[in-house]
C-alpha cells in the first residue's frame, strides 16, 4: 500500500509516511534488512499474532518477538528476523523517512538500530496500528496521522526493553512461553518459572497474568489444544495416541478439555475443520 504523508513526532522530527501493510508470514519466513546508504528510513512494526525472533546490531542476545511488541528498526543497519514455524508471525507494519536530511543524520547519531517495547495494552496498539493502514491505503492522511500517533504514544509509554524491573519479566515470561509452544507435551507448571527466578508462585503467577492476560494454566492448556488442532488434521493418529503424545494420561479427560477450549469434540474437529 502506497501513500506519501507528513507527520511530526516528539523525538523523531518531521517523518514522511512512505509505505504500510499488514503481512501474515509463512512458516519458513525469514527476513534480513541489508544496509542501504541511499535510503536511511525507519521500519515501524506491531506483532498483530504468532512468535518470532530477531537479532540486531546493538543487541548482545536474540530478542523474543510475540503479540503486543513494538519495534522500530534503522534501515541503515543489519537486522535479522525469523518466525516460529508452528506460530508464525502476523506483522501490520510502516516505513518511514525524514523530510530533512539534518534530523535523519541528529536523530541517526544517537538511535540505536532497533528500539523493541511491549506495549501496555496490546489489543489496543493493534487495533490502532490496523485502523492506521486502513486510512493510509485509503489516503485519509489526517485520520492515518492520528492512528499513527496513537501506536506511537502507546510505544513512548510501554517500559523499555532491558530494563530491570517489569520488561525483564515480560522477556522471561516470554521465553518461557516459546518453551511452552515448542513442547506443550511437558508437564509445565509455573512452579519452574517461579524457582528459575528465585521468586514465590504466586508472584511469578501475578507477573505472567499481568504480560500475557491469562492464567500460566490457562496458557498451558491453550498450547496444547493448539497442538491437539494441528495434529488432528494432519496425521489419522488414534485420540488416545495424540493425548498421551501431548502428555495427557486420560484420553477422556483430554477430550473433555479439548471440547471445554474449542466448542466441539476432537473427532467433529477431525471431521469438520474451521475453514483457514
Amino acid at each position: 500500500m502506497h501513500y506519501s504523508g507528513m507527520i511530526n513526532l516528539p523525538y523523531f522530527g518531521e517523518l514522511r509516511i512512505q509505505r504500510s501493510g499488514w503481512n501474515a508470514v509463512e512458516s519458513d519466513w525469514s527476513w534480513e534488512t541489508r544496509p542501504r546508504h541511499d535510503w536511511g528510513g525507519l521500519l515501524l512494526w506491531v506483532v498483530a499474532e504468532g512468535q518470532g525472533q530477531i537479532d540486531s546490531t546493538d543487541l548482545p542476545a536474540t530478542q523474543i518477538l510475540s503479540r503486543g511488541d513494538i519495534l522500530f528498526l534503522r534501515w541503515d543497519r543489519r537486522q535479522q528476523a525469523r518466525t516460529d514455524v508452528e506460530q508464525p508471525l502476523e506483522i501490520p507494519w510502516c516505513s518511514l523517512d525524514w523530510s530533512q536530511e539534518a534530523d535523519r543524520q541528529a536523530w541517526c547519531s544517537e538511535a540505536p538500530s532497533l528500539m523493541l517495547r511491549h506495549a501496555r495494552d496490546p489489543g489496543f496498539a493493534i487495533a490502532a496500528m490496523q485502523r492506521f493502514i486502513q486510512c493510509n491505503s485509503l489516503q485519509q492522511p489526517q485520520a492515518a496521522q492520528i492512528y499513527l500517533r496513537t501506536v506511537i504514544a502507546e510505544f513512548a509509554a510501554s517500559p523499555r526493553h532491558g530494563s530491570q524491573n517489569k520488561d525483564t519479566w515480560v522477556h522471561r515470561i516470554r521465553a518461557w512461553c516459546l518453551q511452552i509452544q515448542q513442547h506443550p507435551e511437558q508437564p509445565w507448571s509455573i512452579r519452574d518459572l517461579a524457582e528459575r527466578h528465585h521468586c514465590s508462585t504466586d508472584h511469578a503467577a501475578r507477573m505472567f497474568k499481568r504480560s500475557m492476560g491469562v492464567s500460566p494454566q490457562h496458557y498451558i492448556i491453550r498450547s496444547r489444544i493448539d497442538r491437539a488442532q494441528q495434529v488432528l488434521i494432519s496425521s489419522k493418529d488414534p485420540l488416545n495416541v495424540i493425548a498421551q503424545r501431548l502428555g495427557y494420561e486420560d484420553e477422556f479427560f483430554f477430550a473433555k478439555q479439548f471440547k471445554q477450549y474449542t466448542g466441539i469434540s476432537p473427532g467433529r474437529y477431525r471431521e469438520k475443520p474451521p475453514n483457514p
